[in-house]
């Protein structure tokens, strides 16, 4: 029979803090991110942005975000100008 480790309440107390505060983090940049007009209303968009906030934990899931818009608006440059996404990146940090 297998024993299962022994958790204190202040270590279980921790990790539901760091879960918490990773939560907050992650729902504020998707608000900022909407605030700024980065990202839409729409259920996809948020759902994207949630995936990828939630596949970087804790502060990093700003910047995550942040790099995930500015691939999806050169994915919509792309698609609007008909032109390859390589030549719409290059165009935009010039």
């Amino acid at each position: 029979m297998t024993e299962r480790p022994v958790v204190s309440p202040s270590e279980k107390r921790a990790a539901r803090d760091a879960a918490r505060k990773d939560d907050r983090i992650r729902r504020k940049a998707i608000q900022q991110a909407m605030r700024a007009g980065w990202a839409g209303n729409d259920a996809d968009e948020l759902n994207w942005l949630d995936e990828a906030a939630q596949a970087h934990p804790g502060p990093d899931a700003a910047v995550h975000v942040l790099y995930g818009l500015a691939a999806r608006l050169v994915e919509r440059l792309a698609d609007a100008t008909g032109e390859d996404r390589e030549q719409v990146l290059s165009q935009v940090l010039g």
